[in-house]
């Protein structure tokens, strides 16, 4: 048995062992609360850079996003100047245009010329009129576009025989035949498949422009006529259109073999116009030129329009003006494809390099290709174009740096390329 004294001790022991093992637990409870301490306490911190370190993502990615904007809105604000540069500039050779036309409705081919639609100078003079209608609902356009249209009905030959329906190639501005000798022995020309198809196209701007079909109705025996005598007398046994006939020196007359691209474009103006107008046979004519020219004028290879094809021979002569309205007209008639990308990247490259002489035309027909395939139309273009070729004092437009001839051709392809004219306006 134990002792009292035994009994006594062991208590104490035991009282001993729990007061060690509650100081034991103690401790353990401080440092377990001091671990957790330091925890909120790193938590918190951790926290603190995390919030610190995501506002500084977001202030860097609010500066970003402000910068993008401020750049975004003088971007626009710029380009908003640049449209209306353009506008403004492209009103101006409009008016240079209509300075130039006469009470009858003649507009001679340039500031002081005495001929008139000259390879249907005229007739690209008032498509650019009808664009500045469109744009401005300005009377002064549509009147003159409605004078040249009857001036042009007046000097087309009506009578009966096998030139009805066509025009001389250029004519006083009385309407009277003005002798045309080219190269080689040709003594004359007239009979030019585009001019008889631009006709037909601007009685469809007038009546785009006035929603009267007044014209079309009261044009219709010339329409027709016109129509006639590209399917009869300009069509080529493979459905392409020829440019012209030729007069020799004998006073014999042959049609001009040569297909040029570019008439292609403006003979599917007048038949399309002329489906829209009077349906028949012209819109299967218009589809098989949108069809069929790409296959035949371009070339994978040189990624361009050939100028034209004559004897079965295409030309793909670089040289001067000549290759360069194709491969901007054609993608403006007809839109987005490979062939039509290919042309406008050719013509961008030469405008660049200068290589084309430096035409400003070049880069009206550029603004018209891009517009085409649906991209925005150059700006340097047309800022080069307006700051070098652009003349302040009359309104028109000079041919190259160093000729300042100013036609109305060039000046009328310049209206449409800022205007960023349609072909067939919605």
């Amino acid at each position: 048995m134990y002792s009292q004294k035994n009994i006594a001790a062991g208590a104490a022991f035991r009282q001993a062992g729990r007061a060690v093992m509650l100081c034991v637990r103690r401790k353990y409870v401080i440092i377990i609360l001091m671990n957790h301490a330091a925890r909120r306490r790193a938590r918190r911190g951790m926290r603190r850079t995390q919030k610190n370190r995501s506002s500084i993502r977001l202030r860097a990615a609010a500066a970003v996003l402000a910068a993008c904007v401020l750049v975004s809105l003088a971007l626009a604000g710029c380009s908003r100047a640049e449209t209306r540069r353009n506008r403004a500039s492209a009103l101006r050779m409009a008016d240079f245009i209509l300075s130039l036309q006469a009470e009858s409705g003649a507009i001679p081919d340039a500031a002081g010329a005495d001929s008139v639609n000259e390879d249907s100078n005229m007739e690209y003079a008032l498509i650019a009129l009808a664009a500045a209608y469109r744009a401005t609902g300005r009377e002064a356009y549509l009147t003159g576009l409605a004078r040249g249209i009857a001036w042009l009905a007046d000097a087309e030959v009506m009578e009966d025989g096998p030139w009805r329906g066509s025009w001389w190639y250029r004519c006083s501005p009385d309407g009277q035949p003005l002798p045309s000798p080219q190269a080689y022995g040709v003594t004359d020309v007239r009979g030019v498949d585009a001019t008889s198809a631009l006709f037909v196209y601007l009685l469809y701007l007038y009546e785009r422009c006035t929603g009267s079909s007044a014209y079309t109705d009261g044009y219709r025996e010339n329409a027709g006529a016109a129509l006639d005598f590209l399917l009869t007398r300009s069509r080529t046994e493979d459905g392409f259109f020829a440019s012209s006939f030729q007069q020799d020196a004998a006073g014999v007359w042959s049609r001009y073999g040569c297909c040029y691209a570019a008439d292609q474009g403006d003979v599917w103006l007048g038949l399309r116009a002329a489906a829209l107008l009077y349906g028949g046979e012209y819109a299967q004519a218009a589809e098989f030129l949108e069809k069929n020219v790409p296959a035949a004028f371009f070339s994978e290879a040189r990624g361009r329009y050939c100028t034209g094809i004559s004897d079965g021979q295409p030309d793909w002569s670089e040289d001067g003006f000549a290759p360069v309205q194709s491969q901007g007209f054609l993608p403006w008639l007809w839109g987005d494809t490979p062939q039509n990308r290919a042309a406008v990247q050719w013509l961008r490259e030469r405008l660049d390099g200068g290589s084309d002489g430096s035409y400003f035309l070049s880069a009206a027909f550029l603004r018209l290709g891009e517009s085409g395939l649906g991209e925005p139309p150059s700006d340097a273009a047309a800022r080069w174009l307006l700051s070098e070729g652009a003349d302040a004092s009359t309104g028109g437009v000079y041919d190259t740096p160093a000729d300042h001839t100013e036609t109305v051709n060039v000046a009328a392809f310049c209206v449409l390329s800022l205007l960023e004219a349609e072909p067939f306006p919605s």
